[in-house]
């Protein structure tokens, strides 16, 4: 076994030259790719001091056996392998060596040592020429050419003049018609050209420093200005930069006019910060918004169409919690000792996952906080009922799930003294008819002798109606004020002489013989479906009911007639027109009279449009379920077309699918899917009936949940791709970076044969190898159209 290494050892030690075997190794190899052929550079080995190098290139499909494999040899630093299959794998490897140094392939005849033939081999015919004869001369200089012409024949025929055959083919591609084929994405062709912006801070005024960053920082120039370096690529580099510094700079690239021809743009942003934006050196805050902003589609019109990367790791910071708590929270002070508290909702949560919880506290002499009660609201607002004058009240809202109860965010909180309010008397009715009022109100025992007198006037204006009122003992005092109109509102207050001893009040006569509970049972684009109920008294002798209903060029009515014994009517309103508010209201007629009508009750007709709609939300779709629409001609042919914008930009069309249940609840359906979180987008649905759009289209506003892992980071704007996660740690203790540093390992690595979702991919299975204690997963985002191949 020893000998047999040592034989071994012997046989491959590399000699003084720098050839084992006749083989050496190239230096600076690269392969360009196209559809069909690969086009190999290189340059001569290092330490190489015997003669002219010649090169061997061999190649074979990856899945071929090592006996299908090509070889063909060359002079020159370059070769092009052609004729190969499009999206294949294949292997490659160029050698070196010296001419005549190589053994004889197996298989290969040995090839004579001697340049001149022995004569007497052509046969025993031919007589020996005399050495030093004329003759003997000129055949040993024939021999001799007919030997160097055969060798470069050889030599041509297994080496084609490789440079010429290059350039011509360069040439043909600079003239022909544009290639409109899709590209071959694996392996990649080429190199793109790119913009890069590294933001990368670890000394701050304040805040601690991250001086794991320094080591970042060096690996990612040592990434784009060696590894992935590429002819006219912008490296922009931000060591330690203030807000106004970083966004001017960042300003000044997305105003040149000269990216026209560039691929993408890349940036790396690691420092103190959270998921709603970072910090800077001089302890300020850039959002990330402002950041996407800058280099949206409408900032930067050279890369309108063309990714932008965002690769974000930051050192977990407080959060602003300004979004976490309720706003506005404010204190208005009623009669009676009462507070009416209001406040707007958390604006990071949907208003309507939340209840709320309000705590009462009251804070004695020593500053001490007793809780005195604590009751749940269901709305942004509460009243707080019996409280005691001349104290100090801490009220706290506290945000709670309305599905769990569970405390969601944080509180707000604020201080109120309950003053003292002067408590007067006030008019109160007592009864009603359809033409007086009986008003009950408090005499004051040292006024008891003067004339009093009740005073009465239509709220909407009219003549005054005066009494003097008699005075009876005790204090409360009852008087009825009579001859007044039905269904109608009047101010009554109590004088004295020309002072007022009471103020107004507003008191309403009952309505005669007037339907109740009129509503809008149904609203279609051409029919209102209405109901009531006939008045609570008096309803019998009705001889039928009247419909009135209004808009803004139409007042018109329809005679409902009327059985007595029925409690209940529906009427259906037809002829009325699509987009279209209404004002309706009923009277009911009895003996030729018309009593008191109903208060109005408003609608709008719908868009012509599909009807039964619904619509569900997650956080990253949308789907829209409907059936068809209503239309006067009832085999007209319907089709639907549906779009979804945001703030006027066009994001989507639908595809609508038609259900193949024979009784579905709903006929048809949408959805739109890789939305923005948390965002209110507009739709407009078009219903086109025997090939005419009915116009105008129904247009709506609908949401996307918010996910608070997303939205944060989420731009507004297509080809953005973020890609974030909160890894950097103050100390040599946490995990230094484990997610930046995973991404400029698979960058290094795979960067030329994978698209960036590819990459992403790799990040997210290669960052739990690294964690060191369980920490959140990175959040990857993609908006729309955001497949980027790099």
């Amino acid at each position: 076994m020893m000998k047999r290494t040592a034989d071994r050892s012997k046989r491959n030690r590399r000699k003084p030259d720098g050839i084992v075997d006749g083989f050496v190794q190239p230096t600076t190899i690269k392969a360009f790719l196209r559809a069909k052929e690969i086009k190999l550079t290189w340059q001569p080995p290092l330490h190489t001091k015997r003669g002219k190098m010649m090169y061997r290139i061999e190649w074979r499909e990856k899945l071929k056996p090592a006996a299908e494999t090509k070889k063909a040899e060359t002079k020159v630093h370059i070769f092009t392998i052609k004729k190969l299959k499009p999206n294949t794998e294949y292997d490659v490897r160029v050698l070196a060596f010296v001419p005549g140094t190589l053994p004889p392939e197996p298989g290969e005849e040995k090839v004579s040592e001697a340049v001149l033939p022995d004569i007497d081999e052509h046969g025993p015919h031919l007589p020996k020429i005399p050495e030093g004869s004329i003759i003997a001369q000129a055949g040993t200089e024939y021999a001799l050419m007919t030997s160097k012409i055969k060798e470069a024949e050889t030599i041509i025929e297994m080496n084609p003049p490789l440079e010429e055959l290059d350039e011509q083919a360069l040439m043909e591609d600079r003239n022909a018609e544009p290639d409109t084929t899709p590209p071959i994405l694996t392996p990649k062709r080429r190199e793109p050209k790119k913009v890069v912006f590294i933001i990368i801070n670890d000394l701050f005024k304040k805040s601690k420093p991250l001086p794991v960053l320094k080591k970042t920082f060096a690996n990612l120039m040592r990434l784009f200005e060696r590894d992935m370096i590429v002819k006219d690529d912008l490296i922009l580099k931000i060591h330690n930069g203030g807000k106004n510094f970083i966004l001017n700079e960042l300003h000044k690239i997305t105003s040149r006019k000269d990216f026209f021809s560039y691929s993408m743009f890349m940036c790396f942003i690691a420092t103190h910060g959270n998921q709603e934006g970072f910090n800077t050196s001089d302890e300020s805050t850039i959002s990330y918004h402002e950041l996407f902003r800058l280099v949206s589609q409408k900032e930067w019109k050279d890369f309108t169409d063309k990714p932008k990367i965002f690769f974000i790791d930051t050192c977990r910071t407080k959060m602003d919690k300004r979004g976490l708590y309720p706003k506005d929270l404010q204190i208005e002070e009623l009669p009676s000792h009462e507070l009416a508290v209001s406040w707007s909702p958390p604006e990071l949560f949907d208003h309507y996952e939340l209840n709320y919880i309000v705590n009462v506290y009251e804070i004695d002499q020593n500053k001490i906080c007793v809780k005195r009660r604590e009751l749940l609201s269901l709305t942004p607002s509460c009243l707080l009922r019996d409280l005691n004058s001349k104290t100090i009240y801490k009220i706290s809202v506290w945000p709670v799930l309305a599905k769990t109860q569970k405390k969601k965010g944080w509180p707000n909180h604020t201080k109120y003294m309950i003053q003292d309010i002067a408590e007067r008397n006030q008019i109160q009715m007592v009864a009603s008819s359809t033409s007086s009022i009986t008003i009950s109100w408090w005499l004051n025992e040292e006024v008891a002798d003067e004339s009093f007198t009740a005073k009465c006037r239509k709220k909407g204006g009219g003549d005054e109606i005066s009494e003097e009122l008699e005075i009876v003992s005790g204090k409360q005092q009852t008087h009825m004020i009579g001859y007044l109109d039905s269904n109608t509102t009047y101010l009554v207050g109590i004088y004295i002489g020309s002072n007022v001893y009471l103020p107004e009040v507003e008191l309403k006569t009952k309505a005669k013989l007037q339907p109740e509970n009129l509503k809008v049972v149904d609203v279609q684009s051409f029919e209102i479906t209405v109901s009531w109920d006939p008045p609570s008294q008096d309803y019998y002798g009705i001889s039928h009911y009247l419909v009135e209903f209004r808009s803004k060029y139409l007042i018109d009515f329809v005679q409902v007639s009327s059985v007595p014994t029925l409690k209940h009517y529906k009427y259906i309103l037809t002829g009325m027109e699509p987009d279209v508010i209404y004002k309706i209201r009923v009277f009911a007629e009895k003996n030729k009279g018309k009593g008191d009508p109903t208060n109005f009750v408003k609608c709008r007709t719908p868009k012509v449009g599909p009807t039964d709609l619904e619509i569900k939300s997650d956080t990253t779709s949308i789907t829209i379920f409907w059936n068809d629409a209503t239309l006067p001609d009832e085999d007209a042919k319907i089709a639907y077309k549906l779009s979804l914008r945001y703030e006027g930009i066009h994001i989507a069309n639908g595809a609508v699918v038609k259900s193949k249940e024979e009784d579905p609840e709903h006929k048809y359906s949408c959805h739109f899917s890789n939305l923005w979180t948390g965002t209110m987008f507009k739709l407009t649905i078009l219903t086109i009936s025997n090939d005419q759009i009915w116009d105008p289209p129904i247009e709506m506003e609908v949401k996307t949940k918010k996910d608070m892992n997303r939205s944060g980071l989420e731009p507004r704007d297509n080809n953005f791709v973020v890609a974030y996660n909160d890894s950097v740690t103050t100390t040599g203790k946490g995990t230094n970076g484990w997610f930046m540093s995973s991404i400029i390992k698979n960058l290094r690595n795979k960067y030329l044969q994978h698209d960036l979702e590819d990459i992403l991919g790799f990040v997210l299975e290669d960052v739990p190898k690294r964690q060191q204690k369980k920490e959140r997963s990175p959040i990857i985002i993609s908006t729309l159209n955001s497949k980027v191949s790099i």
